[in-house]
């Protein structure tokens, strides 16, 4: 039942004394990069660190480690402690210097992760061992990924391309060249054959033209950018 002075037209209008009653759209808070880096990834962040730091701990107290391999370890736990300590979160905006930040970290961490892996190359590191540092590489990795694609999405208003990225798609590409280069060399890339071989395994197309284009994105280190220069081979 309406209220008096109150009739319903069509299409859910509403009118009020005969003049049609402005019915205003609710806002929509929207939620800024930063807060979402803040209250969903960093959570996951800590959470990979706390699980690293646990595991790492018990077999420690139960086997050992060996001191070189506990050196790399500490300098690794440094700098993601620094980076999340000196990190602003609390900042409502991401700037330059938060990017550089994010920046040095995986700079830094690729650097660990090349230390250890050199170091697993000439010397003995238990299974365990390798599984639990490899996670926490992995979480890093997975943090940085998120960054970006957090960074470089679009925001509100605000065109969206007629032909977005595969994220999911090249996520794969990008793990399959990671995994070729850890054993090959920074320098050296896997054929189109052989990837085109995993993606197809894995649901996936690749043209040889597309796979060219993230080549080069990649040498520019422009590979996990949302928008490319280039409209073609997204």
């Amino acid at each position: 039942m309406l209220l008096a002075g109150y009739s319903k037209g069509i299409m859910g209008q509403v009118y009020r004394m005969g003049k049609l009653e402005e019915i205003l759209t609710p806002k929509i808070n929207q939620k800024t990069k930063q807060k979402i880096l803040r209250d969903f990834d960093l959570p996951q962040l800590l959470y990979d660190y706390s699980r690293f730091l646990s595991l790492i701990n018990k077999h420690y107290l139960k086997y050992g480690i060996a001191k070189d391999l506990g050196y790399l370890v500490c300098d690794y736990c440094e700098i993601l402690l620094q980076f999340i300590d000196d990190y602003p979160w609390e900042k409502p905006s991401i700037n330059t210097t938060m990017k550089n930040m994010v920046e040095k970290l995986s700079n830094d961490s690729q650097i660990a992760k090349t230390n250890y892996l050199q170091y697993k190359d000439s010397n003995h590191v238990p299974n365990s061992v390798h599984v639990i540092i490899s996670f926490s590489f992995d979480g890093v990795i997975h943090f940085l990924r998120q960054y970006n694609l957090v960074v470089n999405s679009f925001t509100p208003g605000e065109k969206i391309p007629n032909k977005p990225t595969d994220w999911e798609r090249k996520k794969l590409c990008f793990e399959i060249i990671e995994q070729y280069q850890n054993i090959n060399g920074k320098t050296s890339f896997p054929s189109h054959k052989e990837t085109e071989r995993i993606m197809k395994s894995n649901g996936y197309t690749l043209p040889r033209r597309t796979y060219g284009d993230w080549i080069k994105q990649w040498k520019e280190e422009t590979f996990q950018q949302f928008v490319q220069n280039r409209k073609n081979g997204q």
